[in-house]
């Protein structure tokens, strides 16, 4: 930890970071996209568990659905062809990530904002047809929970229902769903053997504040004020005087 840090919250991620808190990567850094990903994952694998369990029950071992839930599978990251063919990920996926252009501007005089898009993808895996016509309308569904679970700030599986974003309550002031795409065929496309990954893509929009902590000024210790009143006409010198240290009385 620095001496020299600077003390704020900027969304989930505080200053001074501490070192105790990483161990190979710097995830840490953005704590506020692992929420969102085990919310999201808990919410629906409990809302449509039960269903998805029935559903899966026949299938074969072989059969990429079998011994699965609604979300099995989590991946912090766009999932472009590159990702996809080196994670090699369980089905269904959800992915969540960052995207596009993120707005920084301030918000009050002391308070910095930045809204930021995010893309949240749920993919069900290859799929032939029959499985389209079993699993698919799945995604539709998964769309409209999330949707609640933004409105209402939280969900009882997760953290016993806590909200978990509100001004001043965890690292997002904001958060809406603005729109969606598919469900469709992934944006990642098919591997060499033209299987379809049919999945649904949720676009997202969060707003962050970036806010000075009080220990940021110091200790105000043996501080005398002086106050002038006025303008630029008149003013009265020394109206208001004050010592933080009341170690005795002020001179003059």
């Amino acid at each position: 930890m620095s001496v020299n840090s600077m003390v704020l919250t900027a969304g989930d991620l505080h200053l001074p970071v501490v070192a105790a808190d990483f161990t190979t990567t710097a995830t840490p850094l953005d704590p506020g996209r692992a929420k969102l990903a085990a919310l999201f994952k808990a919410a629906i694998n409990d809302e449509l568990g039960e269903v998805w369990t029935k559903l899966t029950a026949g299938l074969t071992a072989g059969h990429p659905f079998y011994g699965t839930t609604p979300v099995e599978d989590v991946l912090e990251l766009e999932p472009t062809p590159k990702v996809m063919q080196e994670r090699r990920p369980a089905w269904p996926l959800l992915c969540i990530h960052r995207t596009g252009t993120a707005q920084w501007s301030e918000h009050t005089l002391e308070i910095d904002k930045v809204v930021q898009p995010w893309a949240l993808h749920y993919i069900l895996g290859p799929l032939d047809i029959a499985g389209l016509r079993q699993f698919g309308d799945i995604c539709v569904a998964v769309a409209k929970i999330v949707m609640a679970v933004i409105r209402r700030r939280g969900h009882a599986s997760y953290e016993s229902g806590a909200l978990q974003f509100f001004p001043g309550k965890g690292g997002f002031a904001s958060i809406t769903m603005t729109s969606t795409e598919g469900p469709g065929q992934a944006s990642f496309a098919g591997d060499e053997h033209r299987t379809v990954y049919y999945a649904m893509t949720l676009h997202l929009e969060t707003m962050e504040t970036n806010v000075d902590l009080a220990g940021e000024a110091g200790d105000f210790d043996a501080v005398d004020f002086d106050v002038s009143v006025g303008n630029d006409a008149e003013s009265v010198p020394s109206l208001i005087q004050a010592a933080s240290d009341q170690t005795g009385p002020l001179s003059g």
